[in-house]
């Protein structure tokens, strides 16, 4: 796992813990979406966060885009998909 990625993961984690209670309400909707969709609530967050506001203080630079390319290596996903055969 990147370091960007664990440091992404620790601030949600953080984030939750210290959460008021309409703002639990609204990360157990993602959490719920992120099941029935089977991905994972740490991807769901980053998706909704990354939709409806800037990005939170310390998080990585470039914002929630930047931190998903480091989570795969550094690359985009058209590069990939360029890459393969």
């Amino acid at each position: 796992m990147a370091d960007a990625q664990r440091s992404f993961e620790r601030r949600v984690d953080e984030l939750v813990l210290s959460a008021s209670p309409s703002e639990l309400a609204a990360l157990q909707e993602i959490d719920a979406h992120a099941r029935a969709s089977g991905t994972s609530f740490y991807d769901a967050y980053l998706a909704s966060a990354g939709a409806s506001r800037a990005p939170a203080a310390g998080s990585p630079p470039g914002g929630p885009r930047r931190a998903r390319r480091a989570a795969r290596g550094g690359r985009s996903p058209r590069a990939s998909e360029a890459a393969a055969p």
